[in-house]
C-alpha cells in the first residue's frame, strides 16, 4: 500500500512496485516477470503491464512516477485514478497534475517498448508518489 516518502519534489505518499513476483500485478500482456526484472515475453516487441488498484490515503493534485532499469527510454508510464477507465501518461521523474480524491484508487501502467536504441527493456521497479 501507500506509505509515508520524503522525495526531492515533496511527494507525500509512494508505493513501490518491486517485480520479485506477481503480487503487484493486475494485468500483462507480452510482459513477464524474471529474475526480480518486469521483461518483454518471448521475442515481442511491445507489453503492458498494469498494477492493481491501490487505495489513496488522501486526496491528491499530482503524481510523479520513477521507473528504474534500463534501455526505458522508449517505454511509456501512465495512471489512473478511476479504475482503468482513463490514463493519464506520465514522464518518469517529473511531477504530473491529476485530481483524485481519498478513498479513489490509483493504478499504474507501464508499456515496454524495444527498439534499435532500447534493445532489451527491463523494469526493476516502479514508484508512484503522490502528493
Amino acid at each position: 500500500g501507500l506509505r509515508p516518502s520524503q522525495t526531492q519534489n515533496f511527494m507525500r505518499d509512494a508505493f513501490v512496485m518491486d517485480f520479485e513476483d506477481d503480487t503487484n500485478t493486475q494485468s500483462s500482456s507480452n510482459t513477464t516477470i524474471t529474475e526480480g526484472s518486469l521483461v518483454l515475453s518471448g521475442g515481442a516487441n511491445t507489453g503492458t503491464w498494469t498494477s492493481k488498484d491501490q487505495l489513496l490515503n488522501a486526496a491528491i493534485t499530482t503524481v510523479e512516477v520513477r521507473a528504474e532499469g534500463q534501455d526505458l527510454d522508449a517505454s511509456t508510464f501512465q495512471v489512473s485514478v478511476d479504475k482503468g477507465n482513463n490514463y493519464q501518461t506520465v514522464t518518469p521523474g517529473t511531477p504530473t497534475s491529476i485530481a483524485a480524491s481519498a478513498n479513489d484508487t490509483i493504478t499504474a501502467r507501464a508499456s515496454l517498448l524495444k527498439d534499435a536504441d532500447n534493445t532489451t527493456p527491463k523494469l526493476e521497479n516502479l514508484a508512484i508518489m503522490v502528493k
